[in-house]
């Protein structure tokens, strides 16, 4: 069992957010936390493990995931030790942990290469000179559905300018998981050029998203008319997603949604939903 640390410091009084929590709520939704992250191999662990070391609670989270590593890859490990990488107090053990998601990204017969570099790209790893060659191939494909994380990664070096208007060309591909995963990638790189929201808006207006991906468009336009109903969405993901945005919300409407979020019959965004309520008690990234 993962044992809890007080979320007090969160959680002031004195806090004028409107989803002020009492005590009560931060045990509960701690709680909901560690709750999925003990679910077994499953990527609700993964996603609850990252909110937590959002709010400052990475490192009693070690021992659990140190005994989940495995040598093979999978959606899972990659998790493993992308969390890992960025929980592990240890400096060979972190430089490990980040050395397996590399080796998986530059092994050509792996079937995990591109969640190997969307992984990579979370843990702004840098890009060593003996996988230059591959991000730089994957970030230029235009059948290579990677590309767009291809493209974090070099949006974290000096060619982020460059990054973002390959992202935005993208946004407009013929593949539509490579439209989605632009869209997501740009979400996650904000604040974007008006050039780009320009384009996520067009995009929105022309009425030919399909609604999981016109939800990624919002979010990464910043299109809360758009993306917040997507709270009501009968597909798990969505609602999660809107949770994990709802965080950066501290009005009453977010409060009352995020307060319906928890009581959702979905653990990964219950979970979530526990993660934004507790950021926007004084949690600072």
């Amino acid at each position: 069992m993962i044992n809890s640390l007080s979320m007090t410091a969160f959680c002031q009084e004195e806090s004028s957010m409107v989803c002020r929590s009492t005590p009560g709520d931060t045990t509960r939704w701690i709680g909901l936390l560690d709750e999925a992250v003990e679910q077994p191999s499953s990527l609700i662990s993964i996603h609850a493990a990252e909110s937590l070391i959002r709010l400052q609670q990475g490192p009693r989270l070690v021992p659990y995931f140190r005994a989940q590593l495995k040598e093979e890859a999978s959606p899972y490990q990659m998790g493993v030790w992308r969390v890992l990488a960025k929980i592990e107090d240890q400096d060979t053990l972190r430089e490990s942990a980040t050395r397996r998601i590399r080796d998986t990204l530059l092994n050509e017969s792996s079937a995990y290469r591109v969640h190997a570099m969307e992984s990579l790209a979370k843990i702004r790893a840098p890009i060593l000179p003996e996988e230059k060659e591959t991000v730089r191939r994957v970030a230029m494909s235009d059948s290579d559905t990677g590309a767009p994380f291809a493209l974090w990664r070099l949006a974290h070096t000096k060619a982020k300018d460059d990054a973002i208007a390959r992202l935005t060309d993208l946004l407009n591909s013929e593949n539509e998981v490579t439209r989605a995963r632009a869209a997501y990638t740009l979400w996650h790189l904000r604040p974007l050029p008006e050039t780009t929201i320009a384009t996520l808006e067009a995009r929105l207006a022309d009425g030919t998203l399909p609604d999981q991906h016109r939800l990624m468009f919002a979010l990464a336009a910043g299109n809360r008319s758009v993306w917040e109903p997507f709270a009501d969405s009968d597909v798990a993901s969505a609602r999660y997603f809107v949770a994990i945005q709802l965080a950066e919300h501290q009005d009453e409407k977010a409060c009352i949604l995020l307060r319906q979020l928890l009581k959702d019959p979905d653990l990964d965004v219950r979970s979530t939903a526990a993660f934004a309520l507790l950021k926007q008690n004084g949690e600072t990234p």
